[in-house]
């Protein structure tokens, strides 16, 4: 019994120890794990902070490139509309002319394709009303440029008349004369460059305004120019006829010659159809001038002073030609 209790004794104690030391020795493992742990997660801290650091780093200099170059913007704003496009071979074609879509689209619209509306009618000459540039004389010219206006307007006068005269354009058909303002003309579609306003009161200032008007119907802006008549209190004395008048056809042609002799102190002589009082020319200077025409016909040859003061005239008749 006691052998027993010993031997029970002694492998307790055995176990007792290897207990203890297996204790000892799985506490210092643990306490050997814990110390590697400790400076594995000091390691790691140290990495994780280099990271930041370096990720730091790369963001300032990412904001330091979009803060110092261009920046790039896009937009895109879309919009739908719907409807449809037609083509037309004469857009201008069905367009009221006068309203304001004609106004806006068609009245001179540049280029082809618009069809010719009224304004663009091409009026002889080259001239191409849609193209500026191409016009001789810029009546025709889309950026609505006036006419040329009538030049050398001279103007002579007496108590009761006043006597406009002037040279035409040649890029314009016919000239219309205002008088007084008034906006309706006195005289229109005038070829002639010669107006002789009579009936007037003497001592009395009257207003003329001369417009051009060319082939398409486009008027000029136009030139004024005022004219006062002269008194009753100092008549004018008229000057005096031209001398020896002859009208010569030169054999069976329609040209005619006519001759004269001025008087002194005249400025020049105006020659005129008598059947109807149509002034062939004006200004005349010298002492003869040709003439064409196969009919028989009388000339009235008239002088005209400083003044504008005409004389009465005289007459000569060319026989009808053989």
């Amino acid at each position: 019994m006691k052998m027993k209790e010993k031997v029970t004794n002694f492998v307790l104690n055995k176990l007792r120890l290897k207990n203890y030391i297996l204790f000892r020795t799985n506490e210092e493992g643990v306490i050997i794990r814990k110390s590697r742990l400790k400076k594995f997660r000091k390691k790691s801290k140290n990495l994780l902070i280099a990271a930041q650091l370096v990720a730091i780093w790369y963001l300032l200099i990412i904001a330091g490139s979009y803060l110092t170059t261009n920046t790039g913007a896009y937009f895109n704003d879309v919009e739908t509309i719907e409807g449809s496009i037609s083509v037309s071979e004469d857009f201008c074609k069905d367009v009221q002319n006068g309203s304001d879509f004609w106004h806006k689209y068609c009245k001179d619209n540049a280029g082809i394709g618009n069809g010719p509306d009224t304004p663009d009618q091409n009026t002889g000459e080259h001239t191409d009303p849609d193209n500026p540039g191409h016009n001789k004389g810029g009546c025709d010219d889309h950026t609505n440029a006036p006419c040329s206006e009538a030049k050398q307007i001279n103007e002579t006068h007496t108590s009761n008349s006043i006597t406009l005269t002037w040279i035409k354009p040649s890029n314009v058909k016919f000239v219309r004369i205002y008088k007084n303002g008034s906006e309706k003309p006195v005289v229109d579609n005038l070829i002639e460059e010669i107006f002789i306003d009579e009936n007037l009161l003497p001592s009395t200032k009257y207003s003329y305004k001369i417009t051009t008007v060319d082939n398409s119907g486009k008027e000029s802006l136009g030139l004024n120019i005022d004219v006062t008549t002269s008194g009753e209190d100092s008549p004018s004395v008229l000057p005096e006829n031209v001398t020896d008048l002859k009208g010569i056809r030169n054999g069976n042609s329609q040209n005619i010659e006519l001759s004269w002799k001025n008087p002194t102190g005249i400025s020049h002589v105006r020659i005129y159809n008598q059947a109807d009082s149509t002034l062939i020319e004006d200004n005349v200077k010298g002492e003869n001038i040709k003439l064409t025409s196969n009919d028989k016909v009388t000339y009235r040859v008239t002088t005209v002073d400083s003044s504008g003061n005409e004389s009465s005239g005289v007459t000569v008749t060319v026989p009808l030609k053989e």
